[in-house]
C-alpha cells in the first residue's frame, strides 16, 4: 500500500467526530445563504453577487441594534437577552428585505430584457459599489465585531461517545483533592513571604508538593483522555441549525402550496407566459428578493453573534457569498432542500480539510467542489446524450492584452469565462519561479531573461487554458463563468500557502525592470493583431458562428468543442505572456495581487467596450485602468459633492432612459441637453446642500472604486451591449457615425 502519510499528516480520529460536527453547524450558515441564492436565481436566473454584501449589511445592522439595546463587543455581561435577540434577528431581517428590494428595483429590474451578461456586471458593480462605498460610512476601523462575550450561551451541550483510560480518570479523581489541599497550604504560606525565591525550605517543600501534585493531576487527566472520543455542541450553533432547518421547511411548503409560490414557479418558467396569465411579474420578483434577502439578514444576525470574534468589515460577505452560491450549484440551483444540503456538504468538507491539517487550503475547497460536480454532471449528461507616469503606460499595456484575449474567449467565441486572473497568475508565478529557480545569478542580459519567461509562462498557462478548458467547456453560461473563477481562486490559495513562494507575503522577481515598457505593448499590438486578422479570415467564422449559435455551427460542420478549446487556450497564454511581463515590471508578487477582483475589472473591460470587439476592449482597457489612477489626486471632496453628483446621475439615467423607451429618439442633441442638465442640477444642489450647512469632506481617494462602480452601473443601464458593441474602428465607421456616405460600400 503506498505511503500517504505525507497527505494525511498526524491525525488523530478522536477528534473526527467533532470536527464533523463542526462541519455541519457552520454548514448552516451556508445554506442559510445560499436559500437566498436558490430563491432569487430559481426567479431571475440571475447570480446576484451582491447577496454577500446584504449578508454583511446585515451583519452591521444586528451589531448597532445590540449597541443601541446596551451591549457593544467590549461588555463583558454574560450576553443580551432572549428579547434582544428577536429584536437583532427582526431589525437584521427587516432590514436585509429593505436592502434587497432596493438593489432590485433599482439595479436590476432596468436590465431585466438586457443580455444575461449585461445583469451580471450589474450585480458586480453594485458589489463593488457597496464594498467600497461602505468604507466611507461604515465604521470599520478598528474593525468592529460582536465576540463570545456577548454570547448569551456561555455553556455547551457535551457529550461522551468514548470513554478513556477509567484507571487514570480515576487517579485523577483522587489526586484533585489533594492538589486542593496542597494548594490552599502553599497560597497561606506564599501570603507570609516577602520574596518567593528567598523562602525558607519548608515553604520550598510546600510549593514543590503543589507543583508535583499539579503535573500529577495534568499528566493523569491527559492519559484519561487518551482515546476518549468527546463531542462539545455550543447551543448557540443549535439555534442556527434549528433555524435553518425549520426555514428550508417554511420555504418548501411556501413555494410548493400556496399561491405565491405558484406564481414564483411560473415565473421562474416563463416570465411572458407568466405575465399572459395575469400574473405580477414585478410583485413576485420583488416578493422573492424579500425572502431571500431576509435570510441572509437571519444568517449574519446568528453568524456575527454566535460565532464569536468574527470580525465585520465591509467585504466580510465576498467569501462566505462565494461558498454559499457554491453550496446552492451543489444542491441544485433553484432547490430548496438541495441547497440547505449544498451548505452542511460545504461546511463538512472544509472541517474535514481542517481536520486533515490543512485549513490553510479549506477556502479552495468550495471551487474544487464545484468544479468536480459540473464537470462530473456534464459527463453523465454527454454519456447519455513620470516612473509612475510610465509605470501607468506599462500596466496599461498590460490591460490591454488581458482585455483583448478575454474578448476572443467571451466576445469573439461567446463563451462566458470571469476567472482571467488565474491564467494571469499563471505566467506571472512562472516568471517568478524562474527567477528562484534557474535563472537566479544568470549572465543572461535582462532581455533574453524576460522574454525567456514570458515565452514560458505564455506555454504553461496555454496548458493549463487546454486542461481546464477541454472537460469543463462543454458547460455553458454562468456555470462556466463560475469554474473559472473558481480556478482562479483555488490557485491563488495554493500560492498562498506554499513555503516556496513565501505565503501570502510574496517574493521578489529579479530581474525588476521597467526597461521595456514597449515590449508590453508589442506584445499587446500582437495580440491585437491576432484577434483582429482572425475575424477577417475563414477561421474566424468558426469562432463568430459558434458566438451566435452554437447548435447550427455543430449542424454546419464545425467542431464546436475544438474550436472553443482553440479560443481558450489561445487567450490563456496570452494572459500568460502579460502575466509573465507584469512580474519582471512590478518586481514583487504575492498571492493578493490575483484575486477575482482582478478578473472582473478584466470582465468589466470587455463587456463595457463591447462583446466581440477588440477596439473596444483596447479603450476600455486604457480608461478603466488610467481614469481610477488619476482619482488618486483628487484630494478631500466636499460631501456635498458627493451626495448632489449621485443626485444628478441617478436624475440623468433616468431620464435618458425615458427618453429612449418613450420618445425613442436617437438624437444626439436631447441626450446633451439631458446631460447638461444634470450636471447643472449637481451642481446647484451642491450649493444647496453646502448652504444648508453640510460642510464635512472626505478623502477623495476613497472614491475611486465607488466612482468606477457607479461608471460601470450606469453604462450598462444606458448601453448594455457596450460602447462599441461588436463594431470595430475604421474610417468607413466614422463617416456613417458622422452621417456620411462612405467612399466604397462592400456588399
Amino acid at each position: 500500500m503506498p505511503n500517504i502519510s505525507f497527505l494525511l499528516g498526524d491525525l488523530s480520529f478522536t477528534t473526527l467526530p467533532q470536527q464533523l460536527v463542526n462541519g455541519i453547524l457552520i454548514g448552516s450558515i451556508y445554506a442559510l445563504i445560499a436559500l437566498g441564492y436558490t430563491m432569487v436565481y430559481g426567479v431571475l436566473k440571475l447570480i446576484n453577487f451582491a447577496h454577500g454584501e446584504v449578508f454583511m449589511l446585515g451583519g452591521f445592522i444586528g451589531l448597532f441594534v445590540s449597541w443601541k439595546m446596551g451591549y457593544g463587543p467590549l461588555d463583558t455581561p454574560t450576553g443580551p437577552s432572549i428579547t434582544t435577540l428577536l429584536l437583532m434577528l427582526l431589525a437584521c431581517m427587516v432590514g436585509c428585505a429593505i436592502i434587497g428590494v432596493l438593489i432590485e428595483r433599482l439595479a436590476y429590474r432596468p436590465m431585466r430584457s438586457q443580455p444575461r451578461i449585461a445583469s451580471l456586471i450589474t450585480a458586480i458593480g453594485v458589489s463593488l459599489l457597496i464594498q467600497y462605498a461602505g468604507q466611507i460610512f461604515l465604521p470599520t476601523s478598528p474593525v468592529p465585531s460582536i465576540d463570545s462575550r456577548v454570547n448569551p450561551f456561555q455553556t455547551n451541550f457535551s457529550f461522551t461517545l468514548k470513554g478513556g483510560d477509567a484507571e487514570m480518570t480515576k487517579k485523577a479523581e483522587l489526586l484533585r483533592p489533594q492538589l486542593d489541599e496542597a494548594e490552599k497550604l502553599w497560597l497561606a504560606q506564599k501570603k507570609l513571604l516577602a520574596n518567593e525565591f528567598d523562602a525558607p525550605p519548608e515553604a520550598k517543600k510546600l510549593r514543590d508538593d503543589f507543583l508535583d501534585k499539579k503535573g500529577q493531576l495534568q499528566q493523569a487527566l491527559g492519559a484519561a483522555d487518551k482515546g476518549a472520543v468527546k463531542v462539545d455542541i455550543p447551543k448557540g450553533y443549535v439555534i442556527m441549525f434549528s433555524t435553518t432547518v425549520v426555514l428550508m421547511f417554511i420555504l418548501r411548503i411556501l413555494v410548493m402550496n400556496t399561491k405565491p409560490g405558484r406564481a414564483m414557479r411560473a415565473v421562474s418558467h416563463d416570465f411572458n407566459a407568466a405575465s399572459l396569465m395575469g400574473i405580477n411579474v414585478d410583485s413576485v420578483v420583488t416578493f422573492t428578493f424579500i425572502l431571500g434577502s431576509s435570510l441572509a439578514g437571519a444568517g449574519a444576525m446568528m453568524n456575527y453573534t454566535f460565532i464569536g470574534g468574527t470580525p465585520i468589515t465591509t467585504f466580510s460577505g465576498v467569501l462566505l457569498g462565494t461558498k454559499a452560491f457554491v453550496a446552492a450549484v451543489l444542491g441544485g440551483i433553484g432547490n430548496i432542500p438541495g441547497a440547505v444540503l449544498g451548505g452542511f456538504l460545504m461546511g463538512v468538507a472544509e472541517a474535514l480539510v481542517s481536520w486533515a491539517g490543512y485549513s490553510g487550503y479549506k477556502e479552495a475547497v468550495a471551487f474544487l467542489i464545484l468544479i468536480v460536480v459540473l464537470i462530473l454532471t456534464i459527463q453523465m449528461v454527454a454519456k447519455t446524450g513620470s516612473s509612475f507616469a510610465y509605470s501607468l503606460v506599462g500596466y496599461a499595456g498590460l490591460y490591454v492584452t488581458l482585455a483583448v484575449s478575454l474578448n476572443l474567449i467571451n466576445g469573439i467565441t461567446g463563451q462566458f469565462s470571469i476567472g482571467h486572473a488565474g491564467f494571469y497568475m499563471v505566467g506571472a508565478y512562472t516568471s517568478g519561479w524562474l527567477s528562484l529557480t534557474y535563472l537566479k545569478g544568470s549572465s543572461l542580459p535582462h532581455f533574453v531573461i524576460i522574454f525567456i519567461s514570458m515565452f514560458l509562462g505564455g506555454l504553461f498557462a496555454g496548458i493549463m487554458g487546454y486542461v481546464v478548458g477541454l472537460p469543463s467547456l462543454r458547460l455553458k453560461g454562468d456555470y462556466l463563468a463560475i469554474v473559472t473563477l473558481g480556478f482562479g481562486e483555488i490557485l491563488r490559495i495554493v500560492a498562498n500557502n506554499l513555503d516556496m513562494f513565501n505565503h501570502a507575503s510574496g517574493f521578489n522577481v529579479t530581474p525588476k525592470t521597467n526597461e521595456f515598457v514597449w515590449l508590453i505593448w508589442l506584445l499587446a499590438f500582437f495580440v491585437i493583431a491576432v484577434c483582429r486578422n482572425l475575424l477577417q479570415n475563414s477561421q474566424g467564422l468558426a469562432f463568430l458562428s459558434i458566438r451566435e449559435d452554437e447548435v447550427a455551427a455543430g449542424a454546419m460542420g464545425v467542431n464546436t468543442t475544438k474550436i472553443k478549446v482553440t479560443a481558450f487556450a489561445l487567450g490563456s497564454m496570452f494572459a500568460g505572456m502579460a502575466g509573465s511581463l507584469y512580474a519582471n515590471f512590478d518586481g514583487f508578487l504575492q498571492p493578493d495581487k490575483f484575486k477575482m477582483d482582478v478578473s472582473f475589472v478584466i470582465l468589466t473591460m470587455v463587456v463595457l467596450g463591447g462583446t466581440g470587439s477588440i477596439t473596444g476592449s483596447v479603450v476600455a482597457a486604457i480608461l478603466l485602468y488610467w481614469i481610477p489612477e488619476q482619482l488618486r489626486s483628487l484630494g478631500q471632496v466636499p460631501m456635498s459633492s458627493v451626495i448632489s453628483g449621485m443626485m444628478a446621475i441617478g436624475l440623468g439615467v433616468y431620464v435618458l432612459r425615458m427618453v429612449a423607451n418613450k420618445i425613442h429618439t436617437k438624437r444626439l442633441g436631447p441626450n446633451l441637453g439631458v446631460f447638461a442638465g444634470a450636471v447643472l442640477i449637481g451642481w446647484l444642489g451642491s450649493k444647496a446642500i453646502f448652504a444648508l450647512g453640510l460642510t464635512k469632506t472626505i478623502d477623495g481617494n476613497l472614491l475611486r472604486q465607488p466612482i468606477l462602480a457607479i461608471t460601470l452601473i450606469v453604462l450598462m443601464l444606458l448601453r448594455p451591449q457596450g460602447i462599441f458593441a461588436h463594431h470595430e474602428f475604421s474610417w468607413d465607421w466614422v463617416m456613417r457615425k458622422l452621417g456620411r456616405k462612405p467612399a466604397q460600400e462592400v456588399a
